[in-house]
């Protein structure tokens, strides 16, 4: 049977990486849940700052937003996010959020692999 500890991941200690736009801290994934069939992060941007474009070659992507607001390029597409809202990439799309907020914006990331890949364009 699995342990609480390998259930429950704190946010404290998750997985942090730091970048000058912000910061995501993983919080499940197959390196911090041998278990786990899904990668789970919590990602901050800073007012005026992008996040790199990228895509994910491995997985689909879903968004949803805790705070802040931001524009969220999508492909071809762009879509304005705030609280609430969720947005599907699927997996090979290019993407990449800028806030155009005042606050940091939050959102919680999910990934259909326990192994997300990324590559920046």
């Amino acid at each position: 049977m699995t342990s609480p500890a390998d259930l429950l991941t704190a946010f404290d200690r998750g997985a942090r990486e730091d970048y000058s736009w912000g910061w995501i801290v993983f919080l499940k994934s197959a390196a911090l849940d041998p278990g786990a069939t899904m990668t789970l992060g919590v990602c901050s941007i800073s007012p005026g700052e992008s996040n790199r474009p990228h895509f994910h070659p491995n997985c689909d992507e879903i968004l949803y937003v805790q705070s802040g607001e931001c524009i969220k390029t999508v492909g071809e597409q762009q879509f304005t996010m705030g609280p609430g809202d969720t947005v599907r990439i699927p997996r090979g799309v290019h993407h990449f959020a800028r806030n155009t907020g005042s606050e940091p914006f939050v959102c919680v990331i999910a990934y259909d692999s326990p192994d997300r890949r990324v590559v920046f364009l």
